[in-house]
């Protein structure tokens, strides 16, 4: 313990018998930040050093040597006031707690007791994954549990604010994408350069082979994996992000209530710093439910003591997870759960996590989808990991979605039909010839999109949503995998409308204009390059530029923006270009192009 806050504490044990005993009246010990400590005393019997130490060999029976407390090479002043000046011209000193112990030059959030001046997001939805070392998981379960809530039709949105190691964007592709966003430190230093800043510029959209059913938003902590002068620039901006007062818990709440005001998520899911830190302390104020996983190792143990003091001290929700186990998970298990529960003074869930070989490649170049969904099929009701997740899915709000999480895909038969069928093989012809007769024709160009073809044979797939992720620029397919048909779709408000409500990108108010098939231009395979040598035409690169001199000037010419000195030409974050020309090499962002 440190010299200082035991000598403290013994002061304080000493004064309190004194004020019982009406020797003194009030005290106050503070501790500088050189940890020069001030002891002032209010009394009209004791104005003394020497009378202190008299009355401390009087009541003194613990055997607690005078020399022990007040030698003289200890960095302790004494300074004695009467009743009169502590209720007048030195009130000032007394407003104090007797206990000061003045300012820090780091984690104010973690050590500080008062909460009362927290301020927590309205309706807080958030929960923190956190854990004292690495390498337990953390990060891996937090990305497992967004995928699962999503895929149970939640709206999650997922922070990555481990600012010294970031994690979280080796996950959900986001790492292999050729536009690399910033993130949680860009965002905090430009909104104050710029209070206009949109956190939809820091934000990706996570494809529905990941989602599912609901949404995934990932903000991560920030660009590191483009240009060095991108990786610069974060580190300059993590330089200035004050990380160690207690403004970090202002700053990490008004992020938060961005985010509910922006995204309106269910569950805002945050991947905290490791160790002692302040990160940890100002989210565990903000945060609905805390989520600390550990190993059952000699290393673990004071953070787990940490976590148990800390939501103890702010009466905050919490579980703890032993992971990743690879033998005797049970018999582990029990014994760290004695720990933890004889350390504790409130009911904590807990949960262990025993070793998948399955998920060893999540959030590596390896990873494999099908590896996700065959770990979400294995794990059954009983699964430790199965429990943990819905224990989660408690602490979510109530999503829209949760009374038809199919999304609006409506499915003919659920598995329990299927089981009973029993269909002859004599009758499964006729079945097929009636189901053939009326399924929409197989070319999409001799389709009619009335209201009745969209109301009874237009089928909304999920992934047709990652339209709307801006870094998905490209929507590929071959030759009768419905790619004419979605660009027809598109064109059609009541479609569009559908897919940005299912997106929930209502608030991006995005515009759809086609800057090619106009009525009179050429379509399809007729269009023609008129003027443009063969040699020409084979250039990928004049292709390219004339692609971006073209879609430019019939944004310009047709669509009906208006130039202002005000304000800029045009948004593209709001705008999709749809055309169906096969310029696979045209791929400016936010533009989107069917080839």
């Amino acid at each position: 313990m440190l010299k200082s806050l035991d000598h403290i504490e013994k002061l304080e044990d000493f004064f309190k018998k004194l004020k019982k005993s009406n020797k003194i009246r009030k005290f106050v010990i503070k501790l500088s930040i050189n940890h020069n400590v001030e002891v002032s005393i209010v009394s009209d019997e004791i104005t003394s050093v020497e009378s202190l130490r008299s009355e401390f060999n009087k009541i003194n029976r613990d055997g607690l040597q005078c020399e022990q407390i007040f030698l003289s090479n200890y960095a302790v002043d004494f300074e004695f006031y009467s009743e009169y000046q502590s209720q007048n011209e030195f009130e000032y000193i007394f407003d104090s707690p007797s206990i000061d112990l003045g300012l820090r030059r780091s984690l104010d959030s973690l050590l500080d007791s008062d909460i009362t001046n927290i301020s927590k997001p309205e309706n807080c939805n958030v929960i923190t994954f956190y854990s004292y070392k690495g390498g337990v998981g953390r990060t891996t379960s937090m990305a497992l549990a967004a995928t699962y809530l999503a895929r149970q039709g939640k709206n999650v949105f997922v922070i990555d604010c481990d600012f010294e190691a970031p994690g979280v964007i080796n996950f959900f592709n986001t790492s292999q994408l050729n536009s690399n966003k910033s993130g949680v430190v860009e965002y905090l230093n430009d909104l104050l350069f710029d209070e206009n800043t949109s956190l939809n510029d820091y934000t990706y959209n996570v494809e529905k082979a990941y989602s599912g059913n609901g949404v995934i938003n990932l903000m991560s902590a920030g660009n590191v994996l483009s240009e060095q002068r991108d990786l610069e620039s974060y580190l300059e901006g993590l330089g200035r992000v004050d990380l160690q007062s207690s403004s970090l818990t202002s700053s990490l709440s008004k992020l938060i209530q961005n985010v509910q005001s922006t995204f309106n998520p269910d569950v805002i899911l945050v991947d905290s710093r490791t160790g002692f830190n302040n990160i940890f302390g100002a989210l565990s104020r903000l945060s609905s439910l805390v989520i600390a996983f550990s190993g059952d190792d000699a290393q673990n143990l004071p953070g787990v003591q940490n976590v148990v003091h800390t939501i103890s001290k702010l009466s905050v929700p919490a579980c703890i997870v032993l992971s990743i186990l690879s033998y005797s998970p049970t018999k582990r298990f029990k014994r760290f759960k004695s720990i933890v529960e004889d350390q504790s003074e409130q009911d904590i869930d807990m949960f262990y996590f025993d070793r998948k070989n399955i998920l060893e490649s999540l959030g590596t170049f390896d990873e494999d989808l099908d590896d996700l969904d065959d770990f979400f099929v294995s794990e059954g009701e009983s699964s430790q990991y199965s429990k943990f997740f819905k224990f989660v899915e408690s602490f979510t709000t109530i999503s829209e979605n949760d009374s038809n999480i199919d999304n609006g895909e409506e499915n003919i038969f659920d598995e329990d039909d299927k089981s009973k069928l029993d269909i002859k093989d004599d009758i499964k012809d006729d079945i097929l010839q009636v189901l053939e007769e009326n399924l929409p024709n197989l070319y999409a160009e001799n389709i009619n999109y009335d209201s009745n073809y969209l109301d009874n044979f237009f089928y909304v797939r999920r992934c047709m949503e990652d339209f709307f992720i801006p870094e998905k620029t490209l929507l590929l397919g071959d030759k009768g995998t419905g790619k004419t048909a979605f660009y027809k779709a598109l064109q059609i408000d009541s479609i569009f409308t559908l897919l940005v409500e299912k997106s929930q990108k209502k608030h991006l108010n995005y515009t759809v204009l086609n800057v090619t098939n106009y009525e009179g231009d050429n379509e399809g395979d007729d269009f023609e390059l008129n003027g443009l040598g063969e040699s020409q035409i084979k250039d990928e690169l004049f292709i390219k530029k004339f692609w971006i001199v073209y879609i430019w000037n019939s944004l310009a010419s047709r669509g009906g923006f208006k130039s202002s000195l005000e304000s800029s030409i045009l948004d593209l974050t709001k705008v999709t270009v749809i055309n169906d020309f096969g310029c696979g090499s045209f791929t400016p962002t936010c533009l989107i192009t069917l080839i």
